[in-house]
């Protein structure tokens, strides 16, 4: 169908989507055929699972950046209004707790050591 209609193969291929799609020549399918489809089936099978790996880490490491920059501003403002004098006394250990859960947070955000 890919060679005799261009146009909706091209559709084909831009609404694939996360699809992997497999061209496949059905008028010759001796066993040399099947080998080589089984090949490539098992190629853009491996394709599939790097890309998605790839896509996992990098959205692992988007939104890890993304949460240290907020526990960083959490635990930057918890300790600036700690400092200040006028804090009132019965709030100060609430703020205290928020800074130590923000510190907690942070590490658990950093990279093991390997």
């Amino acid at each position: 169908m890919v060679e005799a209609d261009s146009d909706w193969a091209d559709l084909l291929w831009q609404n694939a989507g996360l699809a992997q799609p497999v061209q496949v020549n059905l008028s010759d399918f001796s066993s040399s055929v099947r080998s080589r489809l089984m090949r490539e089936v098992r190629s853009v099978l491996l394709r599939r699972d790097h890309e998605r790996t790839l896509a996992r880490r990098a959205a692992t490491t988007e939104l890890q950046n993304e949460l240290k920059s907020s526990v960083a501003g959490l635990l930057l403002q918890s300790e600036l209004v700690l400092r200040e004098p006028s804090v009132p006394a019965a709030l100060a250990p609430r703020l205290q707790m928020l800074a130590e859960l923000a510190g907690t947070i942070r590490q658990q955000l950093r990279p093991a050591a390997g």
